[in-house]
């Protein structure tokens, strides 16, 4: 999939959502940062590789012994599938019109997740959700500040239109000649609800379920007091299995890279909140040696 929102398009255009196109690359860039990868060859960029899983289920990692360098590539699975249903053939390719064919003897395939698939079209269905909330928002509020219906004989069409540009421009005072019989011109109350917090509640519960999918810990609910800790740890369960399906396939293709080419790289998830699912349990951190270590008392809070 071709990148949805380029960036040398006109925003101008009616075609272009510019709410949607900021919230999609909001959320592109939470992706972008939840991976963090040790010890990966110094020409392999890893925000790079990241970004290609992101657009695409899968990228694989080779090694040119032309150029005696190794990459992170695009490639096209091509050739007879094995017994996994995996075509064999890996036809790797960059815009600077490199291509060249590799195998399951001399490169690596690094997929997205367990069930691969493209993060941008997931992220783009929940930017248009955030940005049709966010519109509506706009909408409410505005309704909330002009919240009537002008109507008048079609003879006093310039008094109204100016009491009406006076009123949405918030004028304190209308002044009009004494000759203005305003008993003409009609005002209907539209009277709109208010309900532009619970749009952003709503608003927080679409953000907070991207979150999770991409292995975030976020919990979308308010409370004044303090949540206890099931509400707190309520969705780790979804969060960490998310997380791990991320993770399982960059981690089996890290460690395959390692027993290739004899690398020392490691990939983990990029967090350090004091949460359980990252190993604090009871203000002590869980190493995963199984040791623990002393640490402050977690707070709950909903700050």
């Amino acid at each position: 999939m071709r990148n949805p929102f380029r960036v040398y398009e006109n925003f101008k255009s009616d075609s272009c959502d510019m709410e949607e196109v900021y919230f999609f690359y909001k959320l592109k860039n939470l992706f972008l940062s939840s991976i963090t990868y040790e010890g990966l060859p110094d020409e392999i960029q890893p925000f790079w590789v990241e970004e290609q899983l992101f657009y695409n289920p899968v990228v694989a990692f080779i090694y040119d012994d032309l150029v005696d360098m190794y990459a992170a590539m695009k490639v096209n699975l091509q050739g007879m599938p094995d017994i996994y249903g995996i075509p064999e053939l890996r036809q790797v390719w960059a815009i600077n019109g490199y291509l060249e064919y590799y195998g399951k003897e001399n490169s690596v395939l690094m997929w997205n997740s367990l069930a691969p698939f493209s993060y941008a079209k997931i992220a783009r269905m929940y930017a248009k959700k955030l940005a049709n909330i966010w519109r509506t928002i706009d909408v409410n509020i505005f309704a909330q500040r002009t919240p009537v219906v002008l109507s008048s004989p079609d003879d006093m069409r310039l008094t109204y239109d100016n009491i009406g540009a006076s009123y949405e421009a918030n004028v304190p005072v209308i002044k009009t000649r004494d000759t203005v019989n305003l008993g003409l011109i009609k005002a209907l109350k539209i009277d709109a609800p208010y309900v532009a917090d619970k749009l952003q509640q709503q608003f927080k519960i679409i953000l907070s379920q991207f979150l999770t999918d991409c292995g975030y810990e976020s919990n979308p609910v308010e409370k004044r007091e303090r949540l206890i800790n099931g509400e707190v740890d309520g969705n780790n369960g979804e969060t960490e299995g998310m997380r791990n399906s991320r993770l399982t396939p960059r981690i089996r293709a890290i460690n395959a890279c390692n027993e290739l080419w004899g690398w020392n790289a490691s990939v983990k998830f990029n967090s350090i909140l004091p949460t359980s699912i990252n190993g604090f349990i009871g203000g002590q951190m869980v190493e995963e040696t199984g040791e623990t270590r002393e640490g402050e008392d977690l707070d709950n809070d909903n700050n």
